[in-house]
């Protein structure tokens, strides 16, 4: 059996663009979930949490516990203290389809308005 290289990645990523808020011991902020996977994901944070920091990161229902592996400017990886079920993982993914479509037709009502020279 093959062994991953140790500190890389052995499931897949689900790439998203979904906001997510993170817990920390000193304070909570938001976040956007760039990639996930049932070990793991690649966060963008304002403030990132510094190297070795636990949290709970909330994201639609779901309440997963972490620890921050890596920091780059505003880019966090975080691995979870338990796997991420796969059912999960897939509810992520319709929701972030969901997401991405609303905030379409958010965008787009927003530029039909301004075209027309209506307020909001």
């Amino acid at each position: 059996m093959d062994v991953p290289p140790e500190g890389r990645r052995t499931d897949p990523r689900l790439r998203l663009q979904l906001p997510a808020r993170l817990i920390l011991v000193d304070r909570a902020c938001s976040c956007v979930i760039e990639n996930i996977s049932r070990t793991g994901a690649r966060l963008i944070v304002e403030q990132p949490p510094e190297l070795g920091e636990f949290g709970q990161m909330q994201c639609e229902g779901f309440e997963l516990f972490f620890e921050t592996v890596w920091c780059r400017g505003k880019h966090v990886g975080v691995t979870f203290d338990e796997p991420l079920p796969r059912d999960r993982l897939l509810k992520l993914r319709q929701f972030n389809d969901c997401f991405s479509d609303l905030k379409h037709r958010q965008i787009k009502a927003l530029a039909r308005h301004w075209v027309n020279g209506e307020a909001n």
